[in-house]
């Protein structure tokens, strides 16, 4: 990598003073803190103000760097912009954000990405990335040949404003990379999203709670090239008003367009309903997992089950790992986080992090969740 600067783009915003906490303690990079206005707190690094909407300053940030991490929001808002600025300016990228089109946009650049020797990383944060990184990892490390698995992701916080924009948009353009999509005797079959809820058991602390079908095209595209005959992905907010107001927005129509996300609060809604979920409660993002396969010409199942208390903190360190494993050395292309090149050294510095994931094998044949 030329160069030893990492820049991180919204560096004062919670997951950026996570990512710099992470690289300060772990890596000898140095670091540059890009945002608005100057950090009240002392962080790691120099500041320089950038402003994601205007080119010339991304520029300017992005001239000083080999490696950009963008953790300015709402992410379906910012767009393209910060990856387009990394490459003109010849420096691999990191996105933990969730928007969705950003891939097949810089997907049709991955010859001038390739030739630049550059790695873009992107929804590279929980949900997506871990989300969709977790099963690929157990696959990887129990299994030589997955038959089938179930899977749950269930989470709640106080969601900020550009967190709950981008869920907003999400769950209003659910279709555009993700869907209620699943698989059963090796056949990819679609239900309708809200017909498709279902009240599952989940370990504690979650417990007994509604979920729906949801499975992202990158997951979806390691079930059919793993030759998967059976995928059962659901997801929710940990919480009934988040839920609620997510099927309003999506029913009104209040999706539609950065100007109507804006004017018809939306957001807001959905910060305001976070924290009802959230009155008296902790935060926390659960990943439960039932897989079951071949290992060694015997049949396997087990369950993994992956709980982050603080799903802020879990964001920036995913981010903050690719990253480090970008600028040490990756294969120049666009990846996301289930068709990262090695899984299992980006769980392993995850794991480091004081995270532990639970379970074991199970006896038999498994059944639903």
């Amino acid at each position: 990598m030329n160069g030893r600067m990492i820049g991180v783009i919204g560096g004062t915003g919670r997951v950026g003073r996570e990512c710099l906490r992470y690289l300060h303690e772990n890596t000898a990079f140095g670091l540059l803190i890009g945002g608005r206005k100057p950090p009240r707190e002392a962080l790691p690094g120099s500041f320089l103000s950038v402003d994601v909407f205007d080119e010339a300053s991304l520029a300017r940030f992005c001239g000083q760097c080999s490696l950009v991490i963008n953790c300015a929001g709402p992410a379906s808002a910012v767009r393209e912009r910060v990856a387009a600025a990394a490459l003109a300016g010849g420096c691999h990228y990191v996105d933990p954000g969730g928007y969705t089109p950003l891939f097949p946009i810089l997907s049709s650049r991955r010859p001038e990405i390739r030739a630049k020797r550059l790695t873009f990383l992107l929804t590279l944060g929980i949900l997506p990335g871990l989300s969709e990184l977790f099963p690929v990892y157990v696959a990887r490390t129990c299994f030589d040949q997955v038959e089938g698995f179930e899977y749950a992701c269930v989470g709640r916080d106080r969601w900020t404003f550009p967190s709950a924009w981008d869920i907003a948009w999400g769950v209003g353009n659910i279709g555009n990379g993700e869907a209620p999509v699943y698989y059963e005797q090796g056949v990819r079959r679609q239900a309708g999203l809200l017909a498709s809820g279902r009240r599952m058991d989940l370990p504690a602390p979650v417990g007994r709670h509604t979920v729906f079908r949801l499975m992202r095209d990158d997951l979806q595209l390691f079930v059919e090239e793993s030759g998967i005959s059976e995928a059962h992905v659901y997801g929710n907010n940990w919480g009934c008003w988040v839920t609620l107001a997510t099927v309003l927005v999506r029913l009104a129509g209040w999706y539609g367009t950065e100007r109507r996300l804006a004017h018809d609060q939306s957001a807001r809604l959905i910060m305001r309903a976070a924290e009802l979920d959230m009155r008296g409660r902790k935060p926390g993002f659960m990943l439960h997992l039932r897989m079951r396969g071949m290992l060694r010409g015997q049949p396997r199942s087990v369950v993994r089950t992956l709980f982050l208390e603080d799903t802020y903190r879990a964001t920036g360190l995913c981010a903050a790992i690719g990253a480090r494993l970008a600028a040490e050395g990756m294969e120049p292309d666009v990846f996301r986080a289930a068709q990262m090149p090695d899984p299992q050294a980006f769980m392993r510095h995850f794991l480091a992090q004081g995270y532990v994931i639970t379970g074991g094998a199970l006896p038999g044949e498994w059944g639903r969740l």
